[in-house]
């Protein structure tokens, strides 16, 4: 415990639903039509709150709250309650979509209904930035006209146009909405579908300075930016002991991160217990997240 220092930031990430329209064959959750169709509940959204208002009393400044799935925009009803109340919270939103809504002028006014509600964060500053993501694999189930860089910006800026004069707010925050221009390969990573790949690049992906939740509350990412296993936490338990545990899992298993899911497994079975033990027992000296 004498080594472990809190980090000065973090980011939350909400995987909001693991359902999806698209199947890519690289995805990080194995997320897809047949994954549930369920969406993350307000009493988790209560419990992870309270979890970032306890990790920020203790000086761990919060980066921003992001939004993943999945296809978070999949059920846009569902959408706009999670929206609604994280916004809530006072943080900076960010979100990724594969941006399906670009098809239908009926589903994108109802996107640019409830995005416009939040990018202002009410000192003239963007709020809410929103990446629509570019990728070959996401190509492989987009029509034609949607595949590529070129065409998913013709078809943003076009989705624009018509709702400028029902929101002409979204016009005056020129980079809150874009397509990313990265079509990389190192989004391959050996967990979820993706590990049926040969070659990965993490690079960049490995982050101790990340929580991420599922659907259901349980912390389900230590080691990249994919899903490895549920067991590590929940959204009930001690924020700064997730962070503590993190730190170890990167620590121990990192160097080994391209057997990441098995490894996972092997040191949560192996440390957990303990490691919860040593948390109480040197670092909270009493004071018990509750």
């Amino acid at each position: 415990m004498e080594n472990f220092v809190l980090p000065d930031s973090v980011s939350i990430n909400l995987e909001i639903t693991l359902r999806c329209n698209y199947r890519c064959a690289h995805c990080l959750v194995s997320a897809g039509p047949e994954r549930p169709a369920d969406y993350i509940s307000s009493e988790v959204l209560d419990d992870i709150h309270r979890q970032i208002l306890y990790t920020e009393a203790r000086g761990v400044w919060i980066d921003d709250i992001n939004l993943i799935g999945g296809e978070p925009t999949l059920n846009l009803r569902e959408f706009a309650r999670v929206c609604e109340t994280v916004s809530q919270w006072g943080y900076r939103l960010m979100m990724t979509t594969n941006g399906w809504w670009l098809g239908s002028e009926k589903a994108s006014q109802i996107f640019f209904d409830i995005a416009s509600r939040y990018l202002d964060d009410g000192y003239g500053d963007t709020n809410f930035y929103i990446r629509i993501s570019n990728d070959r694999w996401h190509d492989a189930f987009r029509p034609a006209w949607l595949r590529g860089q070129e065409r998913l910006k013709k078809a943003l800026l076009r989705r624009l146009d018509e709702n400028a004069g029902r929101h002409p707010e979204i016009l005056e925050y020129g980079d809150w909405i874009y397509v990313d221009w990265e079509r990389r390969p190192s989004a391959v990573v050996p967990v979820g579908r993706g590990a049926a790949f040969g070659c990965f690049d993490k690079s960049g992906h490995c982050c101790p300075n990340n929580l991420v939740y599922g659907p259901n509350g349980a912390v389900v990412d230590f080691c990249c930016n994919g899903q490895i296993d549920e067991g590590f936490g929940t959204c009930k338990d001690d924020p700064l002991f997730l962070l503590y545990a993190f730190s170890r899992f990167l620590e121990e298993v990192r160097p080994n991160c391209t057997e990441c899911g098995r490894r996972a497994v092997e040191w949560k079975l192996e440390n957990m217990p303990q490691l919860r033990e040593t948390y109480m027992s040197e670092f909270m000296q009493g004071d018990v997240y509750a």
